[in-house]
């Protein structure tokens, strides 16, 4: 994140969320590279493993992980169903 870093939480009548998100460049390579394991952008420092486990704990409930970019914010939401 450049000066901003939100972290919201909130629900629907079907699923429960958490967001995260920031104002900093975005992904540098397509999401759907970026989900698999040890995959990562030309300038990240970490694992390359976040997403993929954010991904693989989202689909194991019934839930997805989503990415977009809007108002010069990236935002990654773990949706989760409700039981």
């Amino acid at each position: 994140a450049r000066s901003r870093l939100v972290v919201a939480v909130g629900e629907g009548t079907e699923e429960a969320w958490i967001e995260v998100a920031d104002d900093g460049e975005g992904f540098t390579a397509s999401i759907a590279e970026l989900v698999r394991p040890f995959a990562k952008g030309a300038e990240s420092a970490g694992s390359g493993l976040g997403l993929s486990i954010a991904t693989e704990v989202a689909e194991a409930h019934g839930g997805r992980l989503t990415v977009s970019r809007e108002g010069g914010m990236t935002r990654v939401r773990l949706e989760l169903l409700r039981s």
